[in-house]
This record gives C-alpha cells, sequence and structure tokens, in this order.
C-alpha cells in the first residue's frame, strides 16, 4: 500500500490516473475516493483539483449506469477530508459525516426521484421473488408472517444507502489518512487512530440527531448515519485501551467477531464512545499503569 501511496503523490497525473482507474473498476471506487482524499489532506482542494476531475468522469459514468454510491464516495470523502485537513480534528471530521452524507441522500431524492423508485422496484422485486419460492414449502404460518413483510419505501432504502455510505467514506477517508502517514509520518496514524475521541459537544450533538431523526418515522433508517462515527470513535477507543493496557492482538481479533456476531455490541459501542467523550478512558487507564 505503501507504493501506492507513493505512486499517487509522485505527480497529479499520476494520482489522477490511480483514481480515474480505480473508480472505474467499480467495486475498488473507494480506493478512488482514497486517492483523491489523500491529496485532499495533503496538498489542500485546489490541488487534489485534477484528481478529483479525473475521478469524478468513471463516478457519472457509473451513475447514468444505475450506481450512484461511487460518486456519493467521491463528493462525501472529498469534502470530509477538506474538514479534517482544515479543523485537524477527527471529531470534527466524524460530526460532519451525517450531515454531508445526510445532504447528499436528501438532493438524490428530491432532485432524482426516478433513481430512487427505480431502487425501490428492485428490492420489491426480490422480495416478491424470495416470497414466491418460499411460499410453495411454508406452513401457513411462516405465510401468514411472509404476507406481513413489505418491500421499504423509497425513503428507507435511501436510508439504509446513507449508511453504508457513510461506512465507505470513512473507511476511504481513513485509508488516505493512513496512506499519509505512510508516507510522511510513518507511525503516526496508529498514533492518532488510537487517541481518536469525540469532543463532548460532538458527541451529545450526534446522540441529538439520531434521536430527533429517529422520532420521524418517514426518516427512522436515516437516524443510524448518526451513529456511525459513534461507532468509528468507539472502534478507535478500543484499540486506544488494547495498546496501552498493553495486550496481543487478538483480543482485538475477538472484538471484532463479537461486534460481528452480537448486534447488540453496537448500540454498546456507540454508548460507549458518548461516555468516552466525557470521562476520557485512556487517560485514566495510562493513569493506572503508571500507578
Amino acid at each position: 500500500m505503501k507504493s501506492l501511496a507513493d505512486f499517487i503523490m509522485r505527480s497529479p497525473l499520476q494520482g489522477a490516473l490511480v483514481a480515474a482507474l480505480a473508480t472505474a473498476s467499480l467495486f475498488l471506487a473507494w480506493i478512488g475516493a482514497a486517492a483523491v482524499a489523500l491529496m485532499v489532506l495533503r496538498h489542500g482542494v485546489n490541488r487534489a483539483a485534477i484528481v478529483f476531475l479525473a475521478a469524478l468522469v468513471p463516478a457519472a459514468f457509473w451513475m447514468f449506469a444505475g450506481d450512484i454510491g461511487p460518486l456519493t464516495t467521491l463528493v462525501c470523502a472529498v469534502i470530509l477530508a477538506a474538514a479534517l485537513r482544515v479543523s485537524q480534528s477527527w471529531s470534527v471530521a466524524l460530526l460532519a459525516t451525517p450531515f454531508v452524507i445526510g445532504t447528499w441522500c436528501m438532493l438524490i431524492v428530491l432532485l432524482a426521484p426516478e433513481y430512487v423508485e427505480t431502487i425501490r422496484l428492485i428490492f420489491e422485486q426480490v422480495l416478491q421473488g424470495f416470497k414466491a419460492r418460499v411460499m410453495s414449502s411454508a406452513s401457513d404460518t411462516e405465510r401468514e408472517v411472509l404476507d406481513r413483510i413489505n418491500a421499504p419505501s423509497g425513503m428507507q432504502i435511501m436510508g439504509m444507502l446513507a449508511i453504508l455510505q457513510a461506512l465507505t467514506t470513512i473507511f476511504s477517508l481513513l485509508v488516505g489518512r493512513w496512506w499519509q502517514a505512510l508516507l510522511y509520518n510513518p507511525g503516526g496514524f496508529q498514533q492518532e487512530f488510537h487517541a481518536l475521541k469525540l469532543d463532548r459537544l460532538h458527541g451529545l450533538v450526534l446522540v441529538g440527531g439520531f434521536i430527533v431523526v429517529a422520532s420521524q418515522d418517514s426518516y427512522s433508517t436515516w437516524s443510524w448515519m448518526f451513529i456511525v462515527p459513534l461507532l468509528v470513535a468507539g472502534m478507535a477507543l478500543v484499540h486506544g485501551l488494547v495498546a496501552k493496557s498493553k495486550l496481543p492482538v487478538r483480543w482485538l481479533v475477538l472484538f471484532y467477531m463479537a461486534l460481528f456476531v452480537f448486534r447488540p455490541l453496537v448500540a454498546l459501542l456507540a454508548a460507549v464512545a458518548v461516555a468516552d467523550s466525557a470521562l476520557d478512558f485512556r487517560s485514566r487507564v495510562g493513569q493506572k499503569n503508571r500507578d
């Protein structure tokens, strides 16, 4: 990965080549967004314009082909990278994430309703096909349950896509920051990530945003965008605590396995991240180790 980052940073044209090719591959579009984020983090938006425009061409192609995901990741990653560069604060970047993603997805709803309707129809066709296959061998009780299952609305689908885009965008930004550290500050990303913590006010704003949006029936799925930054902060907290406690890496492996298997752990991790914004658990562990 360091060699790829070095290739990107040798010149804007080489960065543009990587960003364009990665975005054109669709499944590697997050690498294209990470390449642009790297340029923004290092040189600012103006000098990254060529790389951004190069990635924008295939992203626009995929949009017209029916997949707006690459364009969403690209645009939002650039905005968040600019916010991180200016503020030098991961807390600010994470706070901005649901508002940037939410605004972009709302623009899609308002300006491209046909896209939302197309996705809804695809979901409905998939669900109907699933029902048709299961109904033939289902019991009466199971059929009653299946009859009550309806395809999500367009707004619910956009909410699910917004959550996915928040995860993808933050991941691209993290990769871009990691590349920057590999080239110009070896070991710096690990220290930065281990120390990542939300400001108290930012944590409260994210919780408040989740509560307000979740209370709106039409937008309830959108509310989880506000949880994504809390999860990232929670993961950083776990990494930081493991490092400060000098625990083996297998503890992180067990943590991610548990996070994947036990869904309630997601809510717990978000809550711990909010608590950490006020209590700063890492400093307490560090003080205990010194004592």
